[in-house]
């Protein structure tokens, strides 16, 4: 049997301090409340961790609904349904014949994550994308062209972009896509012996509704879960007495995006692939139509172009009118 001791002192000298913490955050004269920890199950995630997972995608779910529609000038809802907790490969036996799968990794040396969307919804959309003026019927194989996975890989970006946005602990890694497969053959990544959190989705775009799923390594969520709670442990909390001023008080210190646009139009690729430098492309808008100020993906307010000091502005004319 090994000399060394199963319990350092280091770790011992860390279990009397937490018992430190947790009786301090009791009231005077209250029990505390001791819970049975089984270290056989260290990745298990504890209920608060799960609380926070959902909330966190369905922050992303209604974020999406909103980004995607104005990226994809289309009315695209996106739903959050909830969440699982399967080996990998028992989610792969669950995956559609020919599903469209994006390969990213939540942090450097972990193992990889996938977004997963059936072909019954990825087509519809890059139908939208490319600017057909109706959907066409799924047909039972396709083959992604380079355009057309070229275009998806963007939306995937665009998709984990927005998570980071949502998720301040996965923005200091600035996901990205590091493959698009179609097949499950193709499918080379480290995590498929491990147990994964799957979380689902469904999007819908017009009449045409399929399921999305979010397929994130345990071993990885644990790690942002923990910088999560840190960031939140490190941030000041606001004190009751400051907490009883009005909401806008505290409000009025965020920052919210704001777009100024002008027109939105429909081209045909082959119009769009032709383009070069000098060709004029036809807004089909009046020059004096006012532009319309976006609030955090909102429509609110009409103002007109001008130019501030060497800049270029926008003069509000009032709120956008409702018609």
């Amino acid at each position: 049997m090994s000399d060394e001791p199963l319990i350092t002192q280091e770790e011992l000298d860390a279990l009397a301090g937490s018992m430190n913490i947790a009786q301090a955050q009791v009231g005077m004269g209250e029990p505390a409340e001791v819970a049975l920890y089984d270290f056989r199950d260290a990745t298990k995630f504890s209920p608060d961790q799960l609380h926070e997972l959902r909330d966190r995608c369905a922050v992303l779910a209604n974020v999406l609904s909103r980004t995607l529609s104005a990226y994809l000038n289309a009315p695209l809802s996106v739903v959050f349904e909830g969440l699982d907790h399967p080996s990998f490969d028992q989610y792969l036996r669950g995956l559609p014949p020919n599903p469209i799968i994006a390969i990213f990794t939540l942090a450097p040396h972990s193992p990889a994550a996938v977004w997963q969307m059936d072909p019954a919804i990825v087509l519809p959309l890059l139908d939208t994308m490319l600017g057909a003026s109706a959907l066409s019927p799924t047909p039972p194989s396709h083959q992604l062209t380079p355009i057309e996975s070229a275009l998806l890989t963007r939306l995937f970006d665009e998709i984990l972009h927005t998570w980071t946005l949502t998720w301040p602990a996965l923005a200091q890694f600035n996901p990205s896509v590091d493959a698009l497969v179609t097949t499950l053959a193709s499918l080379d990544i480290s995590s498929q012996a491990q147990n994964i959190i799957h979380a689902t989705f469904r999007l819908a775009l017009g009449e045409v509704s399929a399921p999305a799923n979010l397929a994130l390594p345990q071993s990885s969520l644990q790690r942002l879960l923990r910088r999560s709670s840190d960031a939140d442990a490190d941030t000041p909390q606001p004190s009751a007495l400051s907490l009883r001023g009005p909401v806008s008080h505290h409000a009025v210190k965020s920052v919210l995006p704001v777009v100024a646009e002008l027109t939105r139009l429909r081209l045909p690729l082959r119009y769009l692939s032709n383009l070069k430098p000098g060709d004029l492309i036809p807004l089909q808008t009046h020059p004096a139509q006012p532009l319309t100020i976006s609030i955090a993906g909102t429509p609110k307010l009409q103002a007109e172009p001008g130019r501030y000091m060497a800049h270029l502005a926008a003069r509000i004319i009032g709120p956008l009118s409702v018609s």
